[in-house]
């Protein structure tokens, strides 16, 4: 939202024709070539309507934006190198074929035509993302309630991933043999 303006003053200053979603109705007209996202909780609308999506704060060290909700609607993700705020999300949707990594912005300009410009790459990566969101659904839930178990059990959360995921596998009725807490999860569930 601090934003909003700078951007606008951008996009003016390199002279395209441009709208505030603020102030459009449900209908972009024919000649505005940037819609200016000025509006909250309306990232998933953009992702839908976009061919292919870049996850901002990605190319600077700022850590980057989750990028699952672009893959769960079937988007193509651009990512930087900059991803630390997500960094296992991230590996695994380029290891998925979900996601490419770009080193900077001109590979990011390169890889965005080059996608743009062949059909069945990007729907079948698309197609991947789509896959690989439907994966690692839940996994929001899990994140916060293993937080939750840390904060109650004043331990880090690292140490709570094997009981929640316990808890979450019993509550689910999957097998969950591969992954029993630790002796110390034990005893911290039990207290």
């Amino acid at each position: 939202p601090q934003r909003f303006d700078d951007v606008a003053r951008e996009i003016e200053a390199r002279g395209l024709a441009y709208r505030r979603r603020s102030s459009l109705g449900y209908e972009v007209p024919p000649e505005v070539q940037v819609v200016l996202g000025d509006s909250m909780g309306e990232m998933f609308a953009y992702y839908v309507a976009a061919d292919l999506a870049f996850i901002g704060g990605s190319l600077l060290p700022l850590g980057g934006q989750n990028l699952i909700e672009a893959c769960a609607v079937g988007t193509p993700v651009l990512i930087g190198p900059h991803t630390f705020n997500f960094t296992a999300v991230s590996e695994d949707a380029v290891a998925a074929g979900a996601a490419i990594r770009v080193q900077d912005a001109t590979a990011m300009l390169q890889q965005a035509a080059a996608l743009l410009a062949d059909d069945d790459s990007r729907r079948a990566m698309g197609m991947r993302a789509r896959e690989y969101a439907l994966q690692h659904r839940g996994a929001t839930a899990r994140t916060l309630l293993v937080q939750a178990a840390a904060d109650a059990w004043k331990v880090p959360s690292s140490e709570c991933v094997a009981a929640v995921s316990v808890i979450t596998h019993e509550a689910s009725g999957r097998s969950i043999s591969s992954r029993r807490p630790s002796h110390a999860m034990r005893t911290h569930a039990m207290s």
